[in-house]
């Protein structure tokens, strides 16, 4: 028996266009199901359907969820709690809302393993406060956890703020929630995005682990094939709120069928797209209410036809298991499509057979690859020169909060950047890279150094020089301003800016 069972779910506002139209699919114990697509495809709806966690206007219009063979949506929610966080829990996209700004993030992971786990009755409280025997036992797991998903310095971060927390260090921290009640299913929406490879490959390792030892099953929404390839047993491609493709990860990257599925792969950069434009789906997913008739993803596929625009296509299992949803498969329609898209994939053919003869070097003439040979113009000048740029944050300590050390968060950083060229700064969670942009931008004040735009000094400047600087947020949700609409925040920024 299925772990999970999902079956025709369809999930949308109330009165209004679905956002989750006739999905299924099954999970079972041990085996991860990764769900693909792009933003707005209904993937996290999906998520907050199965957890009964749907915002306000949005309600499951028909459909099955079982876990176990239990009927999650015929559960009183009084029932409906103890599944959440004990036997089904999830990791959520955006960190920074889900994680309580009021309470530690110790405080926060022990009221899961009061509810669900190890720690029935007891709470962790603050240093100056020292806890009985019970509570010390709950405040020690919590800093394991901490300390399994890779938070450096886990017996201080545990009596920390959320506020106090890198982004990769609060997706870290839920991540440590989700796994304190031991569930049998865990569903993990985006939960690598925040991470850099070192700690992604911690975690990813630390839930197969899990899952080895427990047998737990896990709902895996990424955008990230890397993921997929390194953790799914079977995926499921998603687009404008439908399951287009399903079938086991060797069969999907071996031979993706449903033609959305074949251009996120083309999508992928590779070693011979360096200095080329990347293979981009033009346009975007259909937003809700515009949905005609037809397929889908008909106003972007160039391998549409006909039937496509006239006729949803149905769901279609080949021989090996495989399902999709596409007229070029569909048994009757293919017959009527098949002389026409002959017609098409020899166009394909001839269109790829000319970019291999152009990636050859065939028919043109030879170029010299860009960084090769030395330019004999003169180099522009740099645009952003920084130099020893040092950002320190003062430890304070006793009654008289007296300054007892420092946090170098930027230590003596000097680089350089040229007009129209990049520099990419990477490095692991909490390494100092954010500081170091607020700095540039002087939204967190330097200790010392120097900072100087297109010949201008930015340290001890004024604050209108950062008029041609612009920085895009790690948070939007914390960026943004919830009280105001998109249109009123765009014109405060142009109206600032002249």
């Amino acid at each position: 028996m299925s772990l999970l069972k999902v079956s025709n779910l369809v999930t949308g506002l109330q009165g209004g266009a679905a956002v989750v139209d006739d999905i299924s699919f099954e999970i079972a114990a041990g085996e991860t199901f990764a769900l693909l697509g792009e933003s707005g495809c209904g993937k996290s709806m999906t998520a907050l359907s199965l957890m009964r966690l749907l915002p306000d206007g949005v309600a499951n219009q028909s459909g099955q969820v079982a876990l176990n063979g239990v009927s999650l949506f015929g559960l009183p929610e009084r029932e409906m709690r103890s599944v959440r966080g004990g036997k089904m829990a999830m990791i959520f996209q955006e960190p920074g809302l889900s994680l309580n700004p009021v309470m530690t993030v110790g405080e926060q992971i022990a009221e899961v393993l009061e509810l669900h786990g190890e720690g029935q009755g007891a709470t962790i409280l603050s240093p100056s406060r020292p806890s009985p025997l019970q509570r010390e036992g709950v405040s020690q797991r919590c800093i394991e956890l901490l300390d399994q998903v890779g938070i450096p310095d886990a017996a201080r971060r545990v009596y920390e703020y959320p506020f106090q927390l890198s982004g990769g260090m609060k997706q870290r921290v839920m991540i440590a929630m989700a796994l304190a009640g031991q569930p049998q299913l865990l569903v993990a929406d985006e939960p690598t995005t925040a991470l850099d490879v070192t700690i992604q490959a911690q975690v990813l390792q630390l839930l197969r682990e899990t899952q080895e030892k427990s047998g737990m099953g896990m709902l895996l929404i990424t955008h990230d094939l890397g993921v997929v390839a390194e953790m799914a047993h079977q995926v499921g491609v998603m687009y404008a709120g439908q399951i287009v493709e399903r079938g086991s990860r060797k069969d999907l990257f071996v031979q993706p069928l449903h033609p959305y599925t074949q251009k996120l792969f083309a999508a992928l950069p590779h070693e011979g797209s360096r200095n080329r434009p990347l293979a981009a789906i033009p346009g975007s997913v259909p937003p809700l209410g515009s949905i005609g008739q037809g397929c889908r993803f008909a106003p972007r596929c160039d391998r549409v036809f006909a039937p496509c625009r006239e006729e949803a296509p149905v769901w279609t299992t080949l021989a090996d298991g495989q399902g999709v949803r596409c007229h070029i498969y569909a048994a009757g329609v293919a017959g009527r499509v098949k002389g026409e898209e002959g017609r098409v994939e020899g166009s394909l053919a001839g269109r790829e057979k000319e970019e291999g003869r152009r990636e050859k070097g065939e028919g043109k003439r030879e170029k010299p690859r860009s960084g090769i040979v030395p330019s004999p113009f003169t180099l522009p000048s740099s645009l952003l020169q920084v130099s020893d740029l040092r950002v320190h944050f003062p430890i304070r300590k006793g009654i008289l909060q007296r300054v007892a050390g420092q946090v170098k968060a930027v230590d003596g950083v000097s680089l350089s950047i040229e007009k129209g060229r990049t520099l990419a700064l990477v490095g692991e969670s909490g390494c100092g890279k954010t500081t170091l942009g607020k700095a540039l931008l002087r939204l967190v004040p330097p200790t010392g150094g120097c900072v100087q735009f297109d010949g201008r000094e930015m340290v001890g400047g004024r604050a209108q020089q950062r008029a041609s600087m612009q920085m895009v947020f790690q948070d939007p949700y914390a960026s943004l301003n919830p009280k105001m609409r998109v249109a009123e925040i765009l014109e405060e920024g142009m109206s600032a800016l002249s």
